[in-house]
């Protein structure tokens, strides 16, 4: 189902990028602190070094309680209102496939 999809998807997508998303952080952080610009090997260093590799999936908790729910809402109404539309608009639908695909992603708030 569209409902697993987007729970499994967004699970799978935080645990991924959850290191990249840490970095892309506390480069931030040290730049403005620091006044100076951190290479991102420099950062992964820095993070692996005092933290672990445990310390690359800091935050990873509380990304996983929410992106999850949000694509597990979002795929079913995606899909949902893209049936609506086409149910609703078939010659437009079938004329504008790229536009009913776009304002189904906008309309349910990608």
């Amino acid at each position: 189902s569209t409902l697993s999809a987007g729970v499994g998807s967004g699970a799978l997508a935080s645990i991924i990028c959850a290191p990249l998303d840490l970095m892309r952080t506390r480069m931030q952080v040290w730049g403005d602190i620091a006044g100076n610009e951190t290479t991102t090997k420099a950062a992964f260093q820095q993070i692996i070094q005092k933290e672990g590799y445990r310390g690359m999936f800091r935050g990873l908790g509380a990304t996983l309680v929410t992106v999850p729910l949000f694509w597990g809402v979002y795929f079913p109404l995606y899909d949902e209102t893209k049936y609506l539309v086409t149910q609703h608009y078939p010659n437009y639908a079938h004329q504008h496939p790229s536009l009913v695909h776009m304002g189904s992603a906008v309309f349910t708030g990608a």
